[in-house]
Formats: structure tokens, sequence, C-alpha cells
């Protein structure tokens, strides 16, 4: 996640619409978009072994993802088609770096927090 800075308190009075839409919008994102972070940044071992076993964990964890990041509108195959998810897919499957791909949330927030 890139640093995000918040605003000041001493303006959230002044803030505009679209400023206010922003703020709910990474409220919502981290109650309930963050828990891979949380996961990965503390156990990546735990879902790295479903991720380099199991072709159906990968594919569930990757389509979640996105679904999630994308302006999809719940359709998916509206804004990347099956091959497009096929080809992210085996980036991971074939070289087996679904376990390291989780791992580098522990390596990088490992560091942030020392």
């Amino acid at each position: 996640m890139p640093p995000l800075a918040p605003p000041d308190p001493a303006t959230l009075d002044d803030l505009t619409g679209a400023e206010r839409a922003a703020l709910a919008t990474l409220r919502e994102a981290d109650e309930w978009g963050s828990g891979y972070s949380a996961q990965q940044s503390t156990r990546p071992q735990t879902v790295g072994y479903g991720l380099v076993d199991s072709p159906a964990a990968l594919r569930a964890w990757i389509v979640e993802k996105f679904w999630s990041w994308t302006d999809s509108g719940g359709d998916l195959h509206r804004v990347i088609t099956r091959d497009e998810l096929l080809d992210n897919l085996m980036l991971y499957w074939l070289p087996g770096t679904g376990a390291s791909s989780a791992r580098l949330y522990w390596e990088s927030l490992r560091q942030v927090n020392e």
C-alpha cells in the first residue's frame, strides 16, 4: 500500500464532498480490504502453502484481488479477459512463487515496523 497522509484534523470541517468521499473510500478499504496485507505481513507461510500447493487456492486468492481492486462492477470479465487472468495466475503457478510473493509483505513491512 502506498503511503497515505490524512488531512490535517483542523481542516476536516472544510473538506469538499469529493474529499469526504475519498476518505470514506479509504476507511472502507482499510476495514474490508486490508486483511490480506495483515495476513501476509505477519504469517506469510500460512497462505503461502496454499498458494503453491493448490491451483484452486491460488485462483481464489488472485481472482478475489482482481475483483476487489478493479472497477468491475461485480463482473470481473468486463475489465479483464479470461486469458489475461490465466496469464497472471500462471506467473505465480509455474515458478511456484505464491509463497515468496506473500513473504514480500513480511519482509517489507517488518523493516518499516522495526
